[in-house]
């Protein structure tokens, strides 16, 4: 608040709730300076419950680093490549190993169809 009132509070921030349950939410929190006839008289504030967001963006973070993972030390070969232009977007070092590339050139390489 006394941030707020100083005009440096930032205009949203999260919070996470200590909770005697075992659920801890996160609120997110945006203020607002009230000025009235040039000097600041207050705050105004909106909280909101942005646990379920904040949950599915570790889910997928998550699931992001266990494909990453697996993509990487997969023995088997495996590229990424668009379907109407045909480029590689990525591979693994076992596609690498097994076509001859360098990474620094397939950029330039195309799927053959």
């Amino acid at each position: 608040m006394e941030s707020s009132l100083a005009g440096t509070a930032a205009p949203r921030c999260e919070i996470e709730m200590l909770a005697q349950g075992v659920t801890h939410p996160i609120i997110e929190v945006s203020t607002r300076l009230i000025h009235v006839e040039g000097k600041a008289r207050g705050v105004e504030g909106i909280a909101r419950d942005i646990t379920e967001r904040k949950r599915a963006e570790e889910s997928l973070r998550q699931s992001e680093e266990r494909f990453s993972s697996a993509f990487r030390a997969s023995p088997i070969s495996i590229a990424i490549s668009t379907v109407a232009e045909g480029r590689y977007l990525d591979v693994n070092e076992s596609f690498l190993r097994l076509f001859g590339f360098l990474a620094t050139r397939l950029s330039a390489i195309r799927r053959q169809s």
